[in-house]
This record gives C-alpha cells, sequence and structure tokens, in this order.
C-alpha cells in the first residue's frame, strides 16, 4: 500500500502527458490496493487536484471500478455520490443500471440529476420507462431526463418526447432531444411548432436535422407556409438555426428564396444547398442572379454556371467582358450553344483574351459549332 500512496502522490507532481503514462501503468495493478486512497482524494473538496487525479484514475480503471463506485452511491457526503454517479456515466458499464436507477430515488437533487445524466450516456434502453415517468420531478431533474431521453432512443423514447411537447416551459430542450433521437414520426409532431416564439427555430433546426437524417421530404406547402419564419430565421444570430433556414429555403419553390440562397453561395457548409436551391427554382431565379451576378460578389462564376445548367447560356453575352477571368470562362464555354451572331462575335473576342484559359474555352466553344456552320463559325 505505501508503494502505491507514494506512486499516487507523485502524480500531483506531473504534467498531463507524464500523468497519463503513469495512470495507464498503474491501472494494470491491483486496484484493490489503492482504491482506498483514490476514496479519500474524491472526499477531500479542498484539493481539486488531487479530486480531479482520483476522477482521472477512475475513468481509466474503467469497469474494474464499478463494484467500488456502486457502493459510493449508498455514501452519506452527496457530493461523493454525484461523483460517483458521474464516474458511472464516463465508464458507461451497464452491469451498474440497476444502481443507478435506485440513485434516481435519492433525496438530494443533485443526486437524482447526476444518475440520470448518467443513463442518458450509458444509453440502455431499460432506463427508458423510469426516465419517462421522471419527467413529472423538479425542474432540473426533468431537463435531465429530457436530454437522457434524446441520448438513448428508440420508440418508447420518441413516445415520451413526443408527448412531452405539449409542456411549454420544456417545449425547447424537447426540441433539441428529438433533433438527436427524432425519426420520421417526430416531423409531424414538431411541425407546428416552427417558428412559434422562441422556440422556433429550435424547432425549425430540429426538424431539418431529422429531415436530413430520414432522407424525407418536407411537404411543398407546409415550406410555402412558413417563407416569412424562414426569411426572419434566416438572419438569426445563431448560426445553426440560420443555417437551418438557409436549408429549408432550398427546399422551397418560391422566387422569394432566391436572394438568401445566392448570399448562402459564399458559405461552404451551406452552398449545395444553395446551389440546389437555385437550381430547382429555375428560371424563376434569374432576374436575381443576373441583379447578383452585376454586383461585385465573389460568387459570380458559380451564379455564370448556374445561368448555364438552367439552360439561360445567352444571357452570359452580357458578361464577356467582366472582370473576373472565371466568369469570361464560364461565359465563353456557355455561348458556343447560344447560336446567335452575336455570341460567335463574342467568342472571336475571347479568343484574344489575356488569360489562357478563356481563350481555350471560347476556342473550344467555337470549334463545337464548326459542323452546324460556315468557315467562319457563324450559323447559315
Amino acid at each position: 500500500m505505501d508503494g502505491n500512496r507514494e506512486r499516487l502522490d507523485r502524480l500531483r507532481t506531473k504534467d498531463w502527458w507524464a500523468r497519463k503514462k503513469e495512470i495507464a501503468e498503474l491501472v494494470a495493478k491491483h486496484e484493490e490496493q489503492y482504491l482506498v486512497v483514490l476514496e479519500s482524494w474524491l472526499r477531500n473538496g479542498e484539493d481539486h487536484l488531487s479530486r480531479n487525479i482520483a476522477m482521472e484514475i477512475f475513468r481509466a480503471l474503467g469497469t474494474k471500478a464499478s463494484a467500488f463506485l456502486v457502493s459510493l452511491l449508498s455514501d452519506r457526503d452527496a457530493d461523493v455520490r454525484i461523483f460517483a454517479a458521474n464516474l458511472i456515466g464516463d465508464i458507461g458499464d451497464n452491469g451498474t443500471l440497476p444502481a443507478l436507477l435506485r440513485a434516481l430515488e435519492d433525496t438530494d437533487v443533485n443526486v437524482r440529476v447526476a444518475a440520470i445524466e448518467a443513463l442518458g450516456k450509458m444509453g440502455d434502453v431499460r432506463a427508458v420507462g423510469v426516465l419517462a415517468r421522471g419527467l413529472e420531478d423538479a425542474p432540473w431533474s426533468v431537463m435531465a431526463a429530457v436530454d437522457a431521453l434524446g441520448r438513448i432512443g428508440g420508440d418508447e423514447a420518441r413516445t415520451a418526447l413526443h408527448r412531452f411537447l405539449g409542456r411549454g416551459e420544456y417545449r425547447g430542450m424537447t426540441c433539441e432531444a428529438l433533433e438527436r433521437a427524432g425519426d420520421c414520426s417526430s416531423v409531424e409532431q414538431i411541425m407546428p411548432y416552427v417558428g412559434r416564439g422562441e422556440i422556433g427555430g429550435l424547432a425549425l433546426r430540429a426538424l431539418v436535422t431529422i429531415v436530413e437524417r430520414e432522407c424525407v421530404m418536407l411537404p411543398a406547402a407546409f415550406v410555402e407556409e412558413k417563407m416569412p419564419v424562414l426569411k426572419d430565421l434566416v438572419q438569426s444570430s445563431d448560426t445553426t438555426i440560420r443555417s437551418a433556414a438557409l436549408i429549408a429555403l432550398s427546399w422551397a419553390r418560391e422566387a422569394a428564396a432566391a436572394p438568401y440562397l445566392i448570399a448562402a453561395l459564399s458559405d461552404d457548409g451551406l452552398q449545395e444547398y444553395a446551389i440546389n436551391g437555385l437550381m430547382a427554382l429555375g428560371k424563376d431565379a434569374v432576374p436575381d442572379i443576373i441583379g447578383a451576378m452585376r454586383g461585385r460578389g465573389g460568387q459570380k462564376r458559380i451564379l455564370a454556371k448556374i445561368l448555364s445548367m438552367v439552360g439561360e447560356k445567352g444571357l452570359l453575352l452580357e458578361f464577356v467582358d467582366d472582370e473576373d477571368p472565371e466568369v469570361r470562362t464560364e461565359a465563353a464555354l456557355a455561348l458556343g450553344a447560344a447560336g446567335t451572331a452575336a455570341a460567335q462575335a463574342a467568342l472571336r473576342k475571347l479568343t484574344s483574351d489575356a488569360v489562357e484559359e478563356v481563350k481555350a474555352a471560347a476556342m473550344l466553344s467555337l470549334q463545337s459549332t464548326k459542323g452546324d456552320a460556315g468557315n467562319d463559325g457563324l450559323p447559315r
């Protein structure tokens, strides 16, 4: 014991990396020789370093420490019971489930919360029924139970969360739990709350996450109905809600979504959604695309490509003198199919462009028209 005590004491003088190595060597030995020391450190509220080291070692021991930690769930000190529950949750030993369920009856609400959080980390569906019944406990316990049900997931947990959406004071966190655990059955449950008060953004984010994960489609009528809400939430200070609103806008078939989709092209994480949304709008998005290309935005090349893909190649004639060579390249590639004298003249001009990529694109387009034109490349 004395040798182990000295080794444990030395851990307090080591940096994090050296301590990790020492702990790895320590846990390979018989833990019974030093568990009592770790317990004393766990009880020492004035020596935070020793307490933290004790918790590191308990986590490293894993299931070898489970029985000892379960015994601490009955300790007279509530702080020790809280630490024991937290560590059991970190270790994730499903064999400790009965002990954690008993801890849900603890007289100290903070112990109950720690036990609930541990059950959420453990993810054992056998705890769902008890957690669902705990949704009538003190507020802190209820909040922990909602989060735990979201982490555990499954049909029973979802059903409990669907019912709990009716509790207005907890609706936001219930939406967050369903964002993690929801499935197709959750979509209709959440839809009524999109845009409703303070939790409207959380409901939208949960809805979009579930729809993306489950590969389902929202009803077009719902997206159209929520256009004012989406246009408001796309300005949210919360980046996750702003992203969800933009993704929902990309599913819309309303021209009013175009300016927001164009603005989102500069966000790498949303660019694909924005492109798909503009492509779905097709010709309805053209006026906004042209307006954006006449400005000095940084995504004109992508907009030029979208114009070409929605069948408006001829409109790129306006941009053959654009200052961005990538835009001129896209114009050159598109104008070969325009089939007008003006387009051919512009292409011949672009074969003298100062940028080789533009010249090559113009020459390629001219070559592609020769089968249907005379030697000068003009249609007959």
